[in-house]
């Protein structure tokens, strides 16, 4: 959705830009069909246009491990995007959310876009799922009166936010849908939601239908990568590829809901209906399975023929990171901040940069199973009593390798009452230890006054 920002936009988005562009040889299908592959120069920009409930998350968590911290936004909402300031927005080079085709048109450049899709029937019961266990949701009445799957995908309040939602979230742009009132909404007013979505569902069902679907093909064809969640293995595969990354040794499972809906008991009405909510999403995903299926097998084809010039097995570089063992001693890891506000407001967020020198034989990275990331305790003034011990976590981008040094931004939180504090940074392994503790014992420490 969309505020002021509305304002901004003007002529058509572009749809993908490109360092450089690597095409593999047709094989009688399309253009769009053909695997791309990409190297991201320091001006281009990716967009994930994350779709709900189409294990978005865990796709965010291997694309955002090849970009610093900083570099990164993921805010709530469109209108937090727009009220960045130029020079701050003009730093991020990977933006993910649920912003549609808006936030395209947002920037006035032309990003790299990708996405996932999802089984319509599944999203649409992940996507019930997770409103019903969601406090404070816009549309929390659906767990606050119990609503059954049934009553959920029949009821006029919902069927807005439902009807075909993937292909709505590709579609949605200024030259779409803007009108007036949409300057004075603002994201987080539930109500404002609600007609937003009302008036959106009006005019779709306005226009014609064939012609809304070839427009989401259209732009889904001009993605740079198009993953798809029921292969979601598969899919971080050929999205290392495609960006010449090196692909993750375990695949994360992130915002995976709790309550479970056992789809093979759905009864045939409420199966009906969902699938008449979802005639465009269904064709759309069938477009996109198919575009998948094509890349795929042309980076097997591509990889099978890399190794066969070099008379060997394909090569696929993989990452994680493991237990550290045996532990660093103090003299092989060094840690110094060099830059930390003076003061902070209580809860406020703010960063610290900090130099990081690895004289071990590892390196040290922020992948699965263990990954080790830059994170902080707040103790009192004198430093003799903890305040808060687990701080929040900064990814180590790019990664350090034995004999390396670099400068990372950790993100801190400041504590919740005023005072004086002594911020005490260090990493920690998840899973294994935290480095200010024996045998490393590194740690830099900075006076901050919280008001």
């Amino acid at each position: 959705m969309a505020s002021a920002h509305t304002a901004a936009y003007g002529g058509n988005a572009p749809h993908g830009s490109m360092s450089e562009s690597v095409a593999s040889r047709g094989d009688g299908q399309g253009d769009a069909y053909r695997l791309r592959r990409y190297r991201l120069g320091s001006g281009d920009v990716l967009y994930f246009l994350h779709v709900a409930k189409t294990a978005g998350l865990s796709f965010s968590y291997a694309v955002e491990s090849h970009f610093r911290p900083e570099e990164v936004c993921a805010l709530p909402t469109l209108e937090e995007v727009f009220r960045l300031a130029p020079p701050e927005r003009d730093r991020i080079r990977l933006f993910r959310g649920h912003y549609s085709y808006y936030l395209p048109r947002l920037l006035g450049r032309a990003p790299l876009c990708v996405t996932l899709l999802r089984n319509p029937m599944d999203q649409v019961v992940s996507l019930y799922q997770f409103i019903r266990e969601t406090t404070g949701h816009p549309f929390e009445r659906v767990g606050r009166d119990g609503l059954s799957l049934d009553a959920f995908v029949n009821d006029p309040e919902f069927v807005p936010l439902l009807w075909n939602h993937q292909t709505t979230n590709l579609l949605l742009d200024h030259d779409l849908f803007a009108p007036d009132w949409l300057a004075d909404v603002t994201d987080a007013d539930a109500a404002d939601r609600r007609r937003f979505l009302h008036e959106l569902h009006r005019h779709l069902l306005a226009l014609p239908q064939a012609e809304l679907l070839d427009r989401a093909v259209a732009r889904l064809d001009g993605f740079a990568f198009v993953g798809i969640t029921e292969r979601l293995r598969e899919t971080l595969r050929l999205l290392a590829y495609t960006f010449g990354w090196d692909e993750l040794a375990e695949t994360p499972r992130l915002n995976v809901t709790n309550w479970r809906v056992d789809q093979g008991t759905v009864a045939q009405p409420t199966s009906a209906a969902i699938h008449e909510l979802t005639r465009l999403d269904a064709a759309l995903y069938a477009h996109a399975r198919e575009l998948f299926a094509a890349r795929y097998e042309q980076m097997l084809r591509d990889q099978a023929a890399e190794a066969a010039q070099r008379g060997g097995e394909p090569n696929r570089p993989v990452v994680r990171m493991d237990l550290l063992s045996p532990l660093p001693p103090p003299q092989a890891v060094a840690l110094t901040v060099r830059s930390c506000p003076r003061s902070a407001v209580r809860r406020g967020t703010f960063r610290v940069r900090v130099r990081l020198v690895n004289r071990t034989a590892f390196t040290f990275n922020s992948f699965l199973p263990h990954p080790i990331y830059l994170s902080y305790h707040w103790g009192d003034e004198p430093n003799t009593g903890v305040v808060e011990w687990n701080g929040e976590r900064t990814r180590l981008w790019p990664p350090l390798p034995p004999g390396g040094h670099d400068f990372y931004q950790a993100n801190v939180v400041a504590p919740p009452h005023a005072g004086r504090y002594t911020l005490n940074v260090t990493l920690v392994q998840e899973g294994g230890h935290w480095f200010d503790q024996p045998p490393t014992c590194v740690w830099s420490s900075r006076q901050v006054g919280v008001v």
